[in-house]
């Protein structure tokens, strides 16, 4: 990265001078630690469709589902993280946790 402003006095931006940070510099600021992340969903789903009566425009359709969603997530830092030692970065705690959803629907299609 390029850091240079322009002089002062002039208001020109400087020209054959370097600046750029040596990569050496970027990797003792930034630090280096490790994560695992462990994603899992599992879903459950039961749906029936079908016609449902006769009408005089047709048959009416009718639709009954449900759904059971459990997600859970766990995400583990090293210890350069978890003891705040990841130079200038801040640190942070280990993740763990889980929801469960659940939905249901009807659905009655009406012919006009």
């Amino acid at each position: 990265a390029l850091c240079s402003r322009p002089d002062p006095v002039t208001g020109e931006m400087p020209t054959g001078i370097s600046l750029a940070n040596p990569p050496e510099l970027f990797n003792w600021l930034d630090g280096t630690w490790t994560q695992n992340d462990e994603y899992q969903q599992d879903v459950f789903e039961l749906v029936f469709a079908g016609d449902a009566f006769e009408m005089p425009a047709g048959m009416a359709g009718l639709a009954v589902g449900y759904q059971r969603r459990h997600d859970s997530m766990n995400r583990q830092y090293d210890i350069n993280f978890t003891q705040f030692n990841a130079a200038f970065r801040f640190g942070a705690s280990n993740v763990e946790g889980e929801l469960t959803t659940n939905a249901a629907f009807i659905e009655l299609a009406l012919p006009v």
